[in-house]
C-alpha cells in the first residue's frame, strides 16, 4: 500500500493543540495563534466544547503580531461587526448568529484594515469595509482595538 497522509502521521488533535500553544506563545509566528482560534471556534480536539471567547483571544493576539494573519483580523473583525460568530444551523442548512460580545463597528474596521481586508482577500468584506469606513469617517482615525 502506497504510504498517504492517513497512514504516515496518526491524528492526535491534543497533540497539535499542545504544539500550537507552544509556537503562539513564542510570539514570532501567527499561525499557531490562528489554529488555535479555529480549534477553539469549532471545539476541534477540545472535549467538544466551544470557546468563542478564547477563539477571539488567539485571533487577536494572531492579529496583532508583526506579521498579522490575515484570516484572523478577518475573524476578529466579523466578529465584532455582528456581535458573535455564526454557526451552521443543521435544522435547515442555514447559519445562525451566536452572540457574545458586544457589537462594534469601530473595531471591526481596526481588524479589517490590519488585515489588509482589501488587498484581493475577499471582495465583499472590502465592499462592508469601505461602508463602514465611510459611515465612521470622522472617527475612523481614532480606532482601537
Amino acid at each position: 500500500m502506497p504510504p498517504t497522509q492517513e497512514n504516515l502521521v496518526k491524528k492526535d488533535p491534543q497533540k497539535a493543540i499542545h504544539y500550537a500553544k507552544k509556537g503562539c506563545d513564542m510570539n514570532t509566528a501567527t499561525s499557531p495563534c490562528s489554529l488555535l482560534g479555529f480549534f477553539y471556534k469549532d471545539g476541534l480536539g477540545l472535549a467538544q466544547y466551544k470557546d468563542y471567547q478564547k477563539a477571539l483571544e488567539y485571533w487577536h493576539k494572531s492579529c496583532e503580531m508583526k506579521s498579522g494573519a490575515n484570516e484572523s483580523c478577518l475573524e476578529a473583525g466579523d466578529i465584532y461587526l455582528y456581535g458573535g460568530v455564526w454557526e451552521r444551523n443543521d435544522d435547515d442548512l442555514g447559519e445562525k448568529l451566536v452572540p457574545f460580545v458586544k457589537k462594534d463597528e469601530l473595531k471591526a474596521m481596526y481588524y479589517f484594515e490590519r488585515g489588509n481586508v482589501c488587498d484581493g482577500f475577499l471582495p465583499s468584506y472590502c465592499e462592508m469595509y469601505r461602508k463602514l469606513k465611510k459611515k465612521h469617517s470622522k472617527g475612523a482615525k481614532s480606532i482601537k482595538k
